[in-house]
């Protein structure tokens, strides 16, 4: 048992903060959308940002435990964390809109399916971002920016 839990333990917290964050995706898109009556996709974008915000404080400290190295390579891996959840927002926003609009179920529990299935596919890309093996792929995509930067600069 131990052996599964070591080999199976970023898994697990990832679990349990990609938990928190669908709750509070849930409740800030039911705030917006059911309480302030702001359209099912708007309240739905707005809900994603906010729980990836969070997630991605969460996911780099307490999951992956990515260290702080320098401003360059915190804002490689927010970009690299956000642009690769806009995948997921824009299955997020399909699955809404189809669930909601075409089905006529009840957001709620379209929402909360919604989070089952983007949970699943949040995890396994944003273990390639934070894990030790990937860091590679921050500071390559770091060194590239330099180098355009420096190309540009030249010419």
């Amino acid at each position: 048992m131990k052996f599964h839990f070591r080999k199976y333990h970023n898994f697990f917290i990832y679990s349990i903060y990609g938990f928190l964050a669908s709750i509070l995706n849930v409740i800030i898109f039911s705030l917006l959308h059911n309480q302030c009556r702001i359209n099912i996709l708007a309240a739905n974008t707005w809900a994603w940002l906010f729980a990836n915000i969070f997630s991605f404080i969460a996911n780099k400290k307490f999951v992956f435990k990515s260290k702080f190295k320098s401003l360059r390579s915190f804002g490689s891996e927010s970009c690299l964390f956000l642009s690769q959840r806009i995948l997921a927002l824009i299955c997020d926003n399909i699955f809404m809109w189809l669930g909601v609009n075409l089905l006529h179920w009840n957001n709620i529990l379209v929402k909360v399916g919604d989070q089952i299935l983007v949970g699943l596919l949040n995890y396994l890309s944003t273990q390639a971002i934070f894990s030790r093996e990937s860091s590679h792929l921050v500071q390559y995509i770091s060194n590239l920016n330099l180098k355009i930067k420096k190309t540009n600069h030249l010419k």
